[in-house]
């Protein structure tokens, strides 16, 4: 008899297929990939969405993808319907309240993406014993290199087109730094070109303060179009370098992601990076140059969250 297992995650009902699937997006398609690992080694998973009714039945275990904020939902609320033992995978980007790591202390084990998030949890409060690192999975069917990817953008076309492009996803960190450095670099090498993909809504005052670092902004384009999570490894594929400079994140998808792609990878050298990227092998990392503590509300808590970003002269060297 298999082992049979609920799991949870950020999935849509799918209503051609009569069942729940993965989003386009990085932490859907993360429990998606969990699930697919567990059915490739004889479990029968039904995936159900985390924030709706849970389907009830006889399962043997029910494990549980997201970030700290959902700790009720990955813990208390599978336990409040009887399931007994509840595994969450948990995300987080630096600090996890001291109320959420109570919740999350309560699971059969909790499930860390990288020994970064293992150290953040035991900061927390989480048992040490309580605590087993998975690291984090991308699907490697869709993130894979190709040779004359082009990606086709409205009216627009990207690609490498005989030039060095460097890419990043816009708002990780580290975007004035990037500024900083794009001047030298492109009047020492002329074949050199910068791609930033906004990741989130931006202001225009922080994309003005970034293009008024920059001379040659013909070197530059920010691509503000949502791009479909199936069509990412086509901007992966366009580019020569990615670079990835989030000073507080626990995950590190993007990374993955472009090195599934063949790209090698200059990183912050904090957080989980350090675990991927093994110097001149794969990519490189940059010291840290500054560091200041912020103020977020996450999950409707004040956070005082520490922030890292690049040594600039450093990076230019990367």
């Amino acid at each position: 008899m298999s082992f049979k297992i609920l799991l949870l995650g950020d999935f849509q009902w799918n209503f051609n297929k009569g069942e729940y699937v993965a989003r386009p997006t990085g932490i859907s398609v993360l429990a998606d990939i969990f699930a697919s690992g567990l059915e490739k080694l004889g479990c029968e998973v039904t995936r159900h969405n985390l924030w709706t009714i849970y389907q009830t039945g006889s399962f043997d275990a029910v494990l549980a993808v997201s970030w700290w904020g959902d700790a009720l939902n990955l813990v208390a609320i599978p336990q409040h319907y009887g399931f007994n033992k509840v595994f969450p995978m948990v995300i987080t980007d630096g600090f996890i309240p001291e109320s959420y790591a109570k919740i999350l202390s309560n699971a059969t084990k909790v499930l860390a993406t990288s020994n970064y998030t293992k150290d953040i949890m035991i900061r927390a409060g989480i048992p040490k014993d309580k605590i087993d690192v998975i690291l984090e999975a991308i699907d490697t069917e869709l993130f894979k290199p190709e040779d004359s990817m082009i990606l086709s953008l409205k009216e627009g076309m990207l690609t490498s087109n005989k030039k060095i492009t460097i890419m990043w996803h816009f708002w990780h960190g580290g975007d004035l730094e990037i500024a900083e450095i794009i001047d030298p670099i492109v009047e020492q090498f002329d074949n050199v070109q910068f791609i930033g993909k906004i990741q989130y809504e931006l202001t225009k005052e922080h994309i003005k303060e970034f293009k008024s670092k920059i001379k040659h902004l013909e070197k530059v384009k920010l691509i503000d179009l949502q791009v479909p999570y199936e069509k990412m490894s086509a901007l992966y594929n366009a580019c020569d370098i990615f670079l990835s400079l989030g000073g507080s994140i626990g995950g590190d998808l993007p990374i993955l992601e472009a090195m599934a792609c063949g790209k090698p990878v200059i990183a912050l050298n904090r957080s989980s990076a350090k675990e991927f990227i093994s110097p001149f092998e794969n990519g490189m990392l940059v010291k840290i140059g500054k560091s200041e503590s912020k103020i977020d509300i996450k999950a409707g808590i004040p956070i005082k969250e520490q922030y890292d970003y690049p040594d600039v002269e450093d990076l230019k060297e990367r």
